[in-house]
């Protein structure tokens, strides 16, 4: 009875609008046993109050992979201290080990999402080390030929550069362990960079690029746009080997990409300068098929009009989306201050308000759906979780 009215609440929308929950276990790790199937299951539970109809789970924290890869093992090391991996030393945070759980979690994640028909797919971050200081990957350590540079020389382990061939193939490797495991969405989210930037991307098929393009020209500034396009120009190679992979599986897979800053004029476009991808181009030519907003422009919160400030942003979305759907942020996390917890500072309204005027403005504006970013234990307080679960356009 509860696997059936949960079901009910949860089945996708017969009006179109999709309710996306991004959901990254380790945040319930003091509520639930996310090393266990019971706990992933309560896990699930949780989120699904929300009434989303798609989840996409996390599965990894940088190139630290959050189920048993074949492909980016954990990292070998002598001393067994050092396996914890993570800058803290809580007592139920200190000893996960959410590699080597009782069961394989994502697999589990895709096989619970299935069986309650819900759309189902993995919430990947575009980053192999959070911030780059910890989460480095086996991969990643021992081929330091692809690490990224800075212009000043300066090697970044926390990012092997795209522009290598054999590191989109070790992507692309991974992508299908996720395949395999039953992932019918990829989301790669940008927000989630670790810190990356076409500033660490003095590489050298990056110079190589740059001197076939503008022969005896110093290397530039990374905010020059023509460094920025050579960027995108690799980005944006990974990004349709990615499409053209998922299209080889033999099954539909959704391809999602995230905006960051959404609002910014053009010559200031957030993507463009500091991830060196401009979902425009993404979104015209059919390499992704959805964009999620994981953020609106700062200076949206700033105006006036709060509300008709974030409806021009949403709109400008819209009429830039190409062939894509968009889902814009019904989000609790507010580290870019432009979240749920921002909209109730700045109007007075409650969470439940704001979240009740975000979802008509996402439906108004045209978009395909939202967003819920991240789904951590009642985060979503009771109030507001019935509020999104209820909304129909």
């Amino acid at each position: 009875m509860k696997f059936a009215l949960l079901l009910s609440l949860c089945a996708v929308s017969a009006f179109g609008f999709e309710k996306i929950a991004l959901l990254d276990s380790y945040d319930f790790a003091r509520t639930f046993d996310v090393e266990t199937t019971t706990g992933n299951v309560q896990v699930l539970e949780h989120v699904l109050e929300t009434g989303c109809d798609t989840v996409l789970w996390r599965n990894c924290t940088g190139a630290t992979m959050r189920y048993a890869s074949a492909e980016e093992p954990p990292v070998r090391t002598e001393c067994p201290v050092e396996k914890l991996r993570i800058p803290e030393s809580r007592r139920v945070f200190g000893w996960l080990r959410l590699d080597r759980p009782e069961v394989d979690v994502f697999r589990l994640a895709m096989s619970e999402l299935g069986r309650r028909g819900l759309a189902k797919g993995v919430h990947w971050p575009f980053e192999e080390a959070h911030w780059a200081h910890f989460t480095y990957g086996q991969w990643n350590l021992e081929h330091p030929q692809y690490w990224c540079v800075t212009k000043a020389g300066m090697p970044i382990g926390a990012r092997a550069s795209l522009s290598h061939p054999e590191v989109v193939a070790h992507k692309l490797r991974l992508v299908d362990e996720l395949l395999e495991r039953g992932a019918d969405i990829v989301y790669v989210d940008m927000f989630r960079n670790g810190g990356w930037t076409p500033a660490w991307e003095y590489v050298g098929p990056m110079k190589e690029a740059w001197a076939r393009t503008y022969p005896g020209e110093p290397l530039p500034d990374y905010t020059d746009p023509r460094w920025s396009a050579l960027a995108m120009a690799f980005q944006h190679a990974y990004f349709r080997a990615l499409r053209r992979h998922l299209d080889a599986s033999g099954r539909k897979v959704r391809l999602l990409l995230g905006i960051n800053q959404a609002g910014r004029p053009v010559d200031r476009d957030y993507d463009r300068i500091h991830r060196g991808v401009d979902w425009r181009a993404l979104a015209a030519d059919g390499t992704v098929d959805g964009l999620i907003v994981m953020c609106v422009a700062r200076e949206t919160l700033d105006a006036p009009d709060v509300w008709r400030e974030t409806e021009r942003v949403y709109r400008g979305v819209v009429a830039e989306k190409g062939r894509a759907k968009v889902y814009f942020p019904v989000s609790m996390y507010d580290y870019a201050k432009t979240g749920i917890p921002s909209y109730r500072r700045r109007t007075g309204l409650s969470s439940a308000a704001a979240a009740q005027r975000l979802l008509e403005l996402a439906a108004r504006c045209g978009g395909d759906g939202i967003s819920m970013e991240c789904v951590d234990y009642d985060n979503y307080d009771a109030v507001t979780r019935a509020v999104i679960r209820a909304f129909r356009p």
